[in-house]
């Protein structure tokens, strides 16, 4: 729940203490642990266990992404197994767990590369959200190649389940494929961003403004795609990307802007150049849709939403 909110304000870096705390208690506790060391848990409570672990080991993962931390959990101390996909309300604490209840090696396999992707990304974000705080950020554009190689390596060597762009999944699926790839391509619109504010409009922007484009309209796409599915995890995936979804619709809005200038600069003819025009109507698209999804959340006017 705080995590929740924490991102709910865009303020991730005041949940350190309480994320710490709460990963101590789980860990004196033994959550992380194998169940076959607490003989007398009833299969009820076992459950709850793996269900108590996973879910603040995923809220891990998602704050060392998003503030660029170290992870704070030794892998090589856990091993707790992945919760079992049942009712708990089925569950008695005389009952034993059926066989079939366990996860499928498919979904443990999918899961498991979720985490570990999860884990590079941070691993790779990290030392560079830290020159980007400090007293005196600056990137070359050397260090901004290694990243998106980088990333990209990361995405590419996903399951073809979890990859950007793949139909046949789960809803689970899809909102692990957005978590990955929303946060890949919104840390590479703060780097390129860090070449393009502050500085005039200049037709040797062009490149650097074609690629926050493509990364903002990445973000947009897989935002319309969890949000008009029906979802019952929409609401969380708002909830933990609004704001790759603000920077990148802002983003947007900026490229769209830019070049518009520089084509005025360089162009004596009145006509927009047609790629301009189509990545206007592609703005306008998501950005409707954005309105909408707002007036419907929060019940909003047309007027305010837009």
């Amino acid at each position: 729940m705080k995590t929740i909110t924490a991102s709910d304000t865009d303020k991730a870096h005041s949940l350190l203490s309480i994320m710490g705390l709460s990963t101590q208690m789980a860990l004196s506790m033994g959550l992380h642990r194998d169940l076959a060391l607490f003989p007398g848990v009833t299969p009820y409570y076992a459950e709850v266990r793996k269900r108590s672990w996973a879910c603040l080991f995923r809220f891990n993962l998602d704050y060392s992404i998003r503030s660029g931390s170290h992870f704070g959990i030794r892998l090589e101390d856990v091993d707790c197994p992945l919760p079992s996909a049942i009712d708990l309300l089925t569950l008695d604490p005389g009952l034993m767990m059926e066989p079939g209840t366990f996860l499928n090696q498919a979904q443990e396999a999918t899961d498991q590369a979720f985490s570990i992707a999860a884990m590079k990304l941070a691993i790779v974000r990290a030392p560079l959200h830290q020159r980007l705080c400090s007293t005196t950020p600056g990137l070359s554009s050397e260090v901004r190649d290694r990243m998106r190689v980088s990333f990209q390596k990361i995405l590419r060597e996903l399951l073809p389940n979890l990859q950007e762009g793949a139909s046949s999944c789960s809803a689970i699926e899809k909102f692990q494929q957005a978590l990955l790839s929303m946060h890949a391509h919104s840390f590479m619109i703060v780097i390129t961003l860090n070449f393009v504010l502050g500085v005039p409009s200049h037709n040797s922007q062009r490149s650097d403004l074609y690629e926050a484009w493509d990364d903002s309209v990445s973000i947009l796409h897989q935002l319309q795609e969890m949000l008009q599915n029906g979802s019952e995890l929409s609401s969380v995936a708002y909830h933990l990307l609004w704001t790759d979804i603000a920077r990148a619709a802002l983003t947007a809005c900026l490229v769209v802007g830019r070049l518009r200038r520089i084509n005025l600069g360089i162009t004596v003819s009145n006509g927009p150049q047609p790629t301009l025009v189509i990545f206007q109507q592609l703005l306008l698209k998501y950005l409707d849709s954005l309105s909408q999804i707002l007036a419907a959340r929060y019940h909003l006017g047309p007027v305010a939403a837009k």
